[in-house]
């Protein structure tokens, strides 16, 4: 099997562009196809650690691009964290139990993953390339296909395409030498260009082209080593694309609060895209039940907030009332978005402001852009329709058929199904049996 993720690719510009997608169209034409619902926050390492697992993010534990380590008073971007932080198994650890050889190329949180035979997992920083890679992976790359990995973790940014490149040779030549059962690549071209450009832009569209022909190599690297007949071909896509003309500042907003200097400085933020984590330093404050009314004739004393609680209740107030904000989610809503409940997750959030899906949130300190911008974005509740992914299952033992309400964590249930692999543990996902065309 190959586990393919486009990152970025929205269901609804996938289908005008097809003409100019042969290789995807082939997939789309001889297999299953529909959107792919993200989880929320619709943001990629969660998306990307749900499509391994099938948990939602308050089942393994990966829940954003960012959180807030409350016991080191630390925000955190997933990707400084290597496979150790996902609380689930995923597809690699499942295939490898069944007896099959694995490999993954630029997949999240595969960093020192156990289960994998070859991998060069998605981090930033040429040491975290070194020591989360396989061993002698790199060197081997260099020596036998030619690649550069001396300065691979500068092909990033706007040039993401330079980066799958590297990908596709480097897969290319797994296939051919190693072979391994399951392989797992990720292309990032379409997200880094609707980012910088938006995703209505040209350069979304030219990525996605690159990356038909980069996948037409890969494909092409199975026919020489025998292997296409008996291959899988399942494509994801983490979640789709907003298109962002305002922007916000949660620190400008914290800044203009009517909150003491003692109680701001006790706010944090992660930004998951539209979803603006808040959170408290120190014990998690959990949500209870209101206390029970006074008897007849006596007045309720208002409860004695201490700082955390008061700044909470302050900002919270004060987020409410800004045009920007769509809504406030409080911890009684979290299991219902799939995040758990704070009571077991320390790292989540006392609430999450959910900005309009047209607002791009600021990171940091910096001030917001004035006037108009446009740019692209997700993070956003992952049921908007921009935001609904790709989905295509083609190969052996798939039906042709048009997919509906496919989320995210049913992908490995599926392929667990399809390959009659035994899955340890919970799943949050179905098992799409209409997919696959044996019983």
């Amino acid at each position: 099997m190959l586990l393919v993720s486009i990152d970025g690719l929205a269901w609804q510009r996938l289908g005008p562009v097809l003409p100019r997608l042969p290789v995807l169209r082939g997939l789309v034409e001889s297999g299953a196809s529909g959107p792919l619902q993200s989880v929320f926050p619709s943001m990629t390492w969660a998306a990307h650690a749900s499509i391994a697992t099938g948990r939602n993010p308050g089942g393994h534990g990966v829940l954003g691009n960012r959180y807030y380590d409350r016991q080191h008073d630390d925000l955190v971007e997933t990707w400084q964290r290597d496979a150790t932080i996902l609380r689930a198994p995923a597809v690699w650890q499942v295939a490898k139990a069944a007896g099959w050889s694995t490999a993954a190329l630029l997949w999240p949180q595969t960093s020192r993953a156990q289960g994998l035979d070859w991998q060069v997992p998605e981090v930033y920083g040429q040491r975290n390339f070194e020591s989360g890679s396989t061993p002698g992976l790199l060197s081997q790359l260099q020596s036998q296909v030619g690649l550069p990995v001396g300065h691979i973790g500068k092909l990033g940014s706007d040039e993401a395409f330079l980066l799958d490149s590297w990908v596709r040779d480097a897969a290319v030549w797994l296939v051919e030498t190693k072979k391994p059962r399951l392989a797992l690549v990720h292309f990032l071209s379409v997200d880094t260009f609707s980012h910088s450009w938006g995703p209505g832009a040209v350069e979304p569209r030219w990525g996605l082209e690159l990356v038909d022909r980069y996948l037409g190599d890969v494909l092409a690297a199975y026919q020489r080593a025998g292997l296409r007949d008996k291959l899988v071909v399942c494509v994801v896509s983490d979640h789709g694309f907003l298109e962002l003309t305002e922007a916000f500042s949660p620190w400008e907003a914290l800044q203009a609060a009517p909150l003491k200097p003692a109680e701001k400085s006790l706010i944090r933020f992660a930004i998951n895209g539209q979803a603006v984590f808040v959170s408290t330093r120190g014990a998690p404050i959990v949500q209870t039940p209101p206390p029970s009314p006074p008897p007849k004739g006596k007045k309720a004393k208002p409860p004695k907030l201490t700082p955390a609680e008061s700044a909470l209740t302050k900002l919270k107030a004060y987020l409410r009332e800004q045009p920007q904000v769509e809504g406030i989610v409080e911890q009684d809503q979290f299991a219902d978005l799939g995040l758990g409940s704070l009571a077991d997750d320390p790292n989540l959030p006392e609430f999450i402001a959910v900005l309009r899906p047209d607002v791009q949130a600021v990171q940091g300190t910096r001030p917001a852009p004035r006037g108009k911008v446009l740019v692209g974005g997700h993070g956003y509740h992952p049921s908007h329709p921009p935001l609904l992914g790709a989905f295509i299952l083609a190969g052996p033992g798939a039906r042709r058929l048009q997919v509906k309400d496919m989320r995210a964590i049913d992908v490995a249930p599926t392929l667990g199904r399809l390959f009659g692999w035994t899955w340890p543990g919970q799943v949050d996902g179905t098992p799409r049996q209409d997919l696959i065309a044996a019983p």
